[in-house]
Parts: C-alpha cells; sequence; structure tokens
C-alpha cells in the first residue's frame, strides 16, 4: 500500500508542475532565510556582546564574595598560585586574563573636581583583554617594557579631561581611602587620553598601573578581579564552568559572566530574540496557511476523480497516503534544498563579512571590527528546518481527512 501511495503521490506532482513548482519554492525559501537569519542574529548577538565587554569587563571575572555588585575595596583576593593560574591559562578557549584592582576617588585639577572610578592595571596583559589601549587619541598607554616609568602616570577618559579642563602633561590629583580607611592623595601626570565612545567610561574612569595602585592603597598582592577574555561567547558557560572546578578549593572566590556584569544587555537581547520569535512566528503560520490553502485546494479540484477511483475500489485509506506523499515530497525536498542554501549563503558572508549598516563609526571609536561574520551552528541549520517541516506535515492533516469524507455516488454525480 506504501509503494503504489508514493508512487502515485510523486507522479501526480508533474499533473500541475505549476502549482508545485511554487509551493516547492516557497519551502526552500523560508527555510533558507531561517537558516541564514537565525545565523546571523545569533551572530550579531555575540558581535553585541563582544562589543561590550570589551572596553572594561571581559567575559568572566573572579572575584571575591561580596565585592560584586557595589566594589566594595575591602574585599580583594591574592594573587593566585602560579601552578592554579597556569592550570586555568589552560583552558581551552580562554584567550587572555589580566588582574585588576579598582577604587573610587575623587579627581581635582585647576580648581574643579569630578568623581569617578580608578582601575589599577596591568600594562601588558591588559591590552589582551580590553580596547581602551587600542583607543588612546593623545598621548600613550603604559609602558609594556619599563613599569618603573609608569609610576605616577595615569590614562584618563575624553570626558572627563574635557570636564576638568586638562591635556596630556598636566597634573591631577586623586583623593581616595586605603584598605586601612587611611586617606590618599596623589599628583598624577597625564600620560594619555581614551575615547571609547561609551559615556560611562571617557567621563568616570582613570587607570594607572597596577603596582602604582598596590603601592598607594596598600594592597601588596592582592587585587578585586581576574579578567578573563574567552575566544567566543558560546564559550563562556564552559569556560567558567572549568575555573570554577579549578578553584573549588578555594569557597571565598567567586565566578561570574558578562551576564551578571551587564544585565541590562542581557535583558536587551532577550527582549530582541522575543521580537524576533513573533517575527518568525508570523512568517510560518503563514508559510503553514498556504501550504494548507495550497493542499486543500490540489483535493477539491479532485474530488471527482477521487470518488470514482474509490467506486471502481481504490481504498480510502489509499488516497489518503497517496496525498501524504504528495506533500511530504515536496516538504522534505524543499527544506533540504532550503537548508543547503541557507548554509552556502552563511558560509559565502562568513568569508566575505555582513555589514550592519550604520555601525561603522562607533566600531572605529571602540577599536573593533564592525563587520559581523555568521557561523553555522547545529542550532542554526536545525531549528528552522525542523519548525517548517513540522508546520508543512500540519498543514496536510485536513487535506489528508478529505477522501474519508468523499461520496462516491455524489462525487461522481458533481
Amino acid at each position: 500500500m506504501i509503494i503504489p501511495a508514493l508512487s502515485l503521490g510523486y507522479r501526480n506532482l508533474y499533473r500541475n508542475i505549476k502549482r508545485s513548482i511554487i509551493t516547492f519554492v516557497a519551502i526552500a525559501f523560508a527555510t533558507m532565510s531561517l537558516v541564514f537569519f537565525i545565523s546571523l542574529q545569533n551572530s550579531a548577538y555575540d558581535t553585541s556582546i563582544g562589543i561590550s565587554t570589551a572596553v572594561l569587563y571581559g567575559n568572566i571575572q573572579v572575584q571575591q564574595n561580596g565585592f560584586f555588585p557595589d566594589s566594595n575595596f575591602n574585599k580583594s583576593f591574592q594573587t593566585l598560585e602560579p601552578e592554579i593560574l597556569k592550570k586555568i591559562k589552560s583552558i581551552p578557549d580562554l584567550q587572555a586574563l589580566t588582574y585588576r584592582l579598582e577604587a573610587f576617588g575623587i579627581f581635582a585639577a585647576k580648581e574643579k573636581s569630578v568623581g569617578g572610578k580608578i582601575i589599577g592595571v596591568s600594562a601588558g596583559t591588559e591590552k589582551t583583554v580590553s580596547t581602551v589601549p587600542g583607543v588612546i587619541n593623545k598621548g600613550a598607554y603604559f609602558s609594556v617594557e619599563d613599569s618603573l616609568s609608569n609610576k605616577g602616570k595615569a590614562i584618563i577618559g575624553s570626558s572627563l579631561a574635557h570636564s576638568l579642563e586638562i591635556n596630556v602633561g598636566d597634573e591631577i590629583t586623586l583623593l581616595s581611602k586605603d584598605d586601612s580607611d587611611s586617606s590618599v592623595a596623589e599628583v598624577l601626570i597625564v600620560k594619555g587620553i581614551f575615547e571609547t565612545g561609551l559615556k560611562e567610561a571617557d567621563s568616570n574612569l582613570i587607570f594607572i598601573d597596577i603596582d602604582y595602585f598596590r603601592e598607594i592603597f596598600l594592597l601588596p598582592n592582592k587585587n578585586h578581579s581576574l579578567v578573563i577574555k574567552t575566544n567566543s561567547i558560546e564559550a563562556v558557560k564552559r569556560v567558567k564552568n572549568e575555573i570554577s572546578a579549578i578553584l573549588s578549593n578555594v569557597p571565598e572566590l567567586k565566578i561570574i559572566t558578562w551576564k551578571d556584569l551587564m544585565p541590562g544587555l542581557d535583558q536587551a537581547i532577550k527582549l530582541d530574540v522575543a521580537i524576533s520569535s513573533l517575527f518568525y512566528s508570523t512568517l510560518l503560520l503563514v508559510i503553514g496557511f498556504t501550504l494548507s490553502n495550497t493542499f486543500i485546494m490540489s483535493v477539491l479540484e479532485r474530488k471527482k476523480e477521487f470518488a470514482v477511483l474509490n467506486a471502481i475500489g481504490t481504498s480510502k485509506g489509499l488516497l489518503s497516503l497517496m496525498l501524504i506523499f504528495e506533500g511530504l515530497i515536496l516538504i522534505i525536498s524543499g527544506v533540504i534544498i532550503g537548508t543547503i542554501l541557507g548554509c552556502i549563503l552563511i558560509l559565502y558572508f562568513s568569508k566575505t563579512g555582513f555589514m550592519i549598516p550604520g555601525s561603522e563609526e562607533v566600531a572605529k571609536k571602540l577599536n573593533i571590527n564592525s563587520v559581523v561574520y555568521p557561523w553555522i551552528t547545529f542550532k542554526s541549520a536545525t531549528l528552522g528546518p525542523t519548525i517548517v517541516f513540522l508546520i508543512g506535515c500540519i498543514s496536510l492533516y485536513l487535506p489528508s481527512r478529505a477522501p474519508y469524507k468523499i461520496k462516491s455516488v455524489e462525487g461522481i454525480k458533481n
């Protein structure tokens, strides 16, 4: 019964070749669109996360319990043992890491003062996790070769420099408190001015050498965070779990990701996913109704034919199975071709890149690439095609039941 139904279903596709081609193209185009746009959307999210985390936060941070979210100055931890740090560095997809120290303070110059955050960084490793060293528009960044020359020097944001009316080579007074709640007062020389395009960074941050920070704040061999950059956003969860396993014997340390550090960005992505899901659902519903309508019209046009076939002994089950196979051949072939075309499209743009309109200027300021290079994942290559296939199968239900409702005598008369 299956073989005859399959054979009849295949041959019936040629009876109205134009309709079969249009249906096939519609299924293939919907599948291709879903494969491509889901891949592009996921890649764009990763690019956005990379842009946002590259300035300051990194993908993962190791901190003392209680430091986050208020940057509690007293919650610092000792530099990790070389053996432990070596294990962390050996984790696959962990690209780079660096230590940082943070404190709040007052910055004063020329009878003007502004509140902000002082961040102690290591000149050599900071360049591997942050884009700030690459967006110095005046002066220069800290020396990597001669750390002693960095003592008493500061890298400040462009908006902060404008507020204090200072430039490279000018003095800026730092007022803060150390670990014992004693006052800290230092005069710094502006070595460089950076501009990220992000107001939070450009107007509130001052970077100084981490060893100098430890000296003036009385924090020998202490750190507030170990900032980690991964090769991809996909790897963040796995890298975090591996770090947790390595630091399982150090319960006072806490490991957080960019989602904890930047909850607003995480919520924005989830909102965009919800909106996009609504769009994809609408597209799929249109495809579903279109397919259902096409299959029903195919049945109505052959109502008399089915009545005759039933009258001469062809079972209604065989007719129903024939209609199912007609639809399945179109659906399966359309889904397969659409998936292949979608993957080819992704592979093309993975080489040439997909430019996000209006992102060039922002990316230039942040010293990053504004071009999105989409890539194929198992989810992007299977989610859309699977849903299209299921909707196509559902759309076959009503047409496949039609032969059971046809009465041979009435059908032949009509």
